[in-house]
């Protein structure tokens, strides 16, 4: 399909907006395509594409998962969405087994630096 780009975006159909929104992403320039896919759900709040690729462009995690699960929604199917669903979930769980991780190796390096302490002052008191 050819896009018309001397047309105003006003007048474009909804897969030609989509098409552009997508061009406009993978071209780098996200803020506008996000506004873009933005009136697509405007006027179609259960598009499918325009669903994925908001989750696609958000940044924030909650938005991201707000968008996945809105496109499963349409489509319980989708690959692609229940993909990145299940890789932020990977993600977010190894995020927090490290904080775990680390916690306990903070509260070892405390419980070993009392111990040291305490040993120092018993043979301080011995010797003193």
């Amino acid at each position: 399909m050819t896009l018309n780009t001397d047309r105003p975006t006003e007048t474009l159909n909804r897969e030609e907006l989509i098409q552009m929104a997508i061009r406009t992403a993978r071209s780098g320039n996200k803020q506008s395509a996000v506004v873009m896919f933005q009136r697509v759900l405007n006027e179609d709040p259960r598009n499918e594409r325009a669903l994925l690729w908001m989750g696609a462009l958000a940044t924030d995690p909650k938005e991201k998962r707000r968008f996945l699960l809105k496109t499963l929604k349409v489509n319980p199917k989708n690959k692609t969405a229940r993909e990145e669903l299940q890789r932020m979930a990977h993600s977010e769980k190894a995020s927090a087994n490290r904080t775990l991780i680390y916690g306990g190796l903070i509260i070892v390096g405390v419980l070993i630096v009392i111990a040291v302490l305490v040993v120092v002052m018993v043979l301080l008191g011995v010797l003193g």
